[in-house]
């Protein structure tokens, strides 16, 4: 680990970033997990998102951006605003996942842990520990294009806004960089973060004059909502239907910036999920990898959910 207590406020620039194909972050593949929650950058253009080149940003100087560096940060932390990406405004977090992208260690690593912060009065800086994970070694951190899963023995109640941060090593000899996307392609700016060695909270946005997301994902578990404005369901149309290659969702009854798209089979198992940019009345859907059969489609935001019959056939 780099550290350096008379750079702690010098000017953090000249970081250079390094794309890593291996790293590249699935979007269906974890995202059937359910309620795993992901910023509209690592999801791919083909699902809805914005499908950021992800790397890490590191200069020869200081070190890394996302991981330990010369001015001896402590932690690295992404914000999360649960209605604003489309969800309910609270839910039980069982776990986080961490894509991590460069590591080294000593001869005795030390133990990683993932923590979750409360958001201050304001609504969007650090403010108490609610919880903290179960630690993980060092040794067992997965940077060979993995996830790495923190777990939560006991469910943790999130709120709307919230802060999911990963505590990096200090021990000499141990390093940790975490996954980001490359400047200027993030969901929403200024939702990654870092706990300086003075115990202050900045936006990497200020530190680094960077504006990224981090590949740090939690898993939540969300409750039955009430209170959601049931749309008619004949605002909700798919055509053609049916479909077997593409088909268009149309929704023009929906007035929220982000919602989720939801693929159930007929059982209700849900198939796929995705959390989509509200930029148009329409979107594609890739129903070329559904088998035959009947589905439902679940168009959902904080306060309104529609549902719609989509038939795929098979030549």
């Amino acid at each position: 680990m780099l550290f350096n207590l008379s750079a702690v406020n010098a000017q953090r620039s000249g970081a250079v970033f390094f794309p890593l194909q291996n790293q590249t972050v699935g979007g269906s593949d974890l995202r059937d997990i359910t309620d795993t929650i992901m910023p509209l950058s690592f999801i791919p253009a083909s699902e809805g998102g914005l499908g950021c080149f992800t790397g890490i940003y590191s200069s020869p100087d200081s070190g890394y951006v996302t991981g330990n560096n010369q001015y001896g940060d402590l932690e690295k932390a992404q914000f999360f605003a649960l209605s604003q990406m489309g969800y309910a405004d609270s839910g039980s977090l069982q776990s986080v996942l961490v894509k991590f992208s460069y590591k080294t260690q000593n001869a005795y690593p030390e133990n990683v842990v993932v923590k979750i912060y409360s958001a201050d009065t304001s609504g969007n800086i650090p403010a108490n520990v609610i919880a903290t994970s179960e630690s993980v070694n060092l040794s067992s951190i997965n940077t060979d294009g993995g996830y790495t899963q923190f777990i939560f023995t006991t469910p943790v109640t999130v709120s709307d806004s919230f802060f999911a941060s990963v505590q990096l090593p200090v021990s000499t000899g141990d390093t940790l960089v975490i996954l980001s996307t490359q400047d200027n392609c993030v969901g929403n700016s200024g939702w990654s973060w870092e706990l300086w060695n003075d115990f202050t909270w900045h936006t990497i946005s200020d530190s680094w004059v960077l504006n990224l997301d981090l590949a740090i994902f939690p898993v939540i578990s969300f409750p039955d909502i009430s209170g959601v404005n049931e749309i008619d369901n004949n605002t909700l149309q798919l055509f053609p239907n049916p479909a077997d290659d593409l088909c268009t969702l149309f929704l023009p009854g929906f007035n929220s910036d982000h919602f989720s798209i939801s693929i159930f089979d007929q059982s209700r198992k849900l198939i796929n999920q995705q959390v989509t940019p509200y930029s148009s009345s329409s979107i594609k859907l890739n129903c070329s990898e559904l088998e035959a059969g009947i589905y439902i489609i679940q168009a959902q935001s904080f306060r309104q959910i529609a549902t719609a019959k989509l038939i795929v056939l098979r030549q």
